[in-house]
């Protein structure tokens, strides 16, 4: 099987990873990668689990593709595929399903129609991607050094279709840094399922990775993808106080501000514990930018704990929300609790924290005009360049014709509107 070759990807910043080691395997084999909008001989749809929105998402995306192109092969993966491939299968005969596992080497299953596979993730200890060369269409790039996770949340599937914690090598990741930075990319950004277990069981870390991670020229940025409040260790609170590399924003799971809330949600701290873990940051980090991931409708949220929640996140001055409605798993312990949370209440309470989250924002951003910022450009459109900062705030910027896609300037936040900065750039830094 030859040909062109399309690849459509829903959900996390780990898929879209795997999405590109995939695209460089099927390139390696001879297929021309396509327009996913467009015919091809094959498609390749990289699936997500997380809520019940994200999977009806996708098998709308595969009746569509099997729908448009009724001759092509489709290669469904990812956490959907391995949760609920023999019920995918139904959608289309021509479908091939693939577990996350199956990712790393694609090849040998597109010449035979496989069901679901899942051999070798629950005991896998050691991370085999073949890495990557290149970011089509990025201006930053992400590397995935972690997959797995062992903490069962109570609402959590992640366990269940991504296998234990395993880690990359060192080495090899750093190599792979230094191909991107050959490439052109001056922003990395370090990904995983659950990133701050990186290398747990050999004791070395997340804060020894970062500390050894090797001055590489071209590489301004490095940025932390998510991590949660209870891996904040105090070597990693040093590396993070002493590496300029590491951008000025953290993005530091919370899901609710109620402690009745959390210990039933199996999350392994109380909501003290998190604004500790806060505290510790800004005193080795003042200004910094912190973003979190909060859920409203949980079993047995009542008025009193939402109310709790909100409270908590004004306290902490996040500078972004992403909110989430929870999302009824089968198979996890919240899904048989009791006082599960009308869709009605879960829509006006999310409303209601967007409000929250959109207050917050703005307040953050007028704690930082007239800083500098690092600016990473992702567009330029007429005379402007939009990018995000070092802190992930969006801004756009006055265009200088030796700018270009990818280019780290330095540049100063002068306004706000609607969420973004407005700035004056000041000098391309790299």
């Amino acid at each position: 099987m030859r040909g062109d070759c399309a690849l459509l990807t829903l959900g996390c910043k780990v898929n879209q990873y795997e999405s590109q080691e995939m695209r460089e395997q099927l390139e390696s084999a001879g297929y021309k990668i396509v327009d996913a909008g467009g015919d091809a001989d094959l498609f390749v749809v990289n699936t997500c689990a997380v809520t019940r929105t994200a999977e009806k998402k996708c098998r709308q995306v595969i009746r569509r593709v099997a729908a448009r192109c009724p001759k092509a092969a489709i290669v469904v993966t990812g956490c959907m595929a391995q949760k609920a491939g023999a019920a995918l299968k139904r959608l289309s005969e021509r479908l091939i399903i693939l577990g996350n596992a199956e990712k790393e080497d694609l090849l040998p299953y597109l010449t035979e129609d496989v069901s679901c596979a899942t051999a070798g993730l629950s005991n896998c200890r050691s991370y085999r991607g073949r890495g990557i060369d290149n970011w089509n269409g990025r201006a930053r790039a992400f590397v995935k050094i972690q997959d797995g996770c062992n903490r069962n949340c109570a609402y959590c599937l992640v366990p269940q279709v991504r296998g234990r914690p395993r880690s990359r090598p060192a080495q090899v990741a750093y190599d792979e840094i230094k191909r991107l930075a050959g490439k052109g990319f001056k922003e990395v950004v370090l990904t995983g399922i659950h990133l701050g277990l990186y290398n747990e069981r050999e004791g070395d870390g997340l804060a020894e990775f970062l500390s050894r991670l090797p001055d590489i020229e071209g590489i301004v940025n490095i940025r932390l993808s998510s991590i949660e409040p209870t891996d904040f260790t105090p070597d990693l609170l040093n590396v993070i106080k002493s590496d300029n590399r590491i951008c000025n924003h953290m993005h530091i799971p919370l899901q609710h501000g109620s402690d009745r809330i959390l210990g039933m949600m199996q999350r392994p701290y109380a909501a003290n514990d998190y604004a500790r873990v806060i505290d510790s940051l800004r005193a080795v980090r003042p200004g910094l930018a912190l973003t979190t991931d909060v859920m409203v409708g949980f079993p047995g949220e009542d008025d009193a704990a939402f109310e709790e929640s909100l409270s908590f996140i004004r306290r902490m001055r996040f500078a972004g929300l992403h909110i989430f409605r929870y999302s009824r798993r089968p198979d996890t312990p919240a899904a048989v609790m009791p006082n599960q949370v009308s869709e009605k209440i879960k829509s006006a309470r999310a409303k209601q924290m967007a409000q929250t989250a959109d207050d917050i924002t703005d307040a953050y951003l007028a704690s930082i005009l007239n800083e500098k910022l690092r600016l990473v450009v992702e567009k330029i459109d007429n005379s402007l360049c939009i990018g995000r900062t070092d802190r992930y705030v969006e801004a756009e910027v006055d265009f200088q014709p030796d700018f270009s896609i990818g280019d780290v300037i330095s540049v100063r936040a002068l306004s706000k509107n609607n969420g973004r900065l407005l700035g004056k750039a000041l000098k391309k830094v790299l």
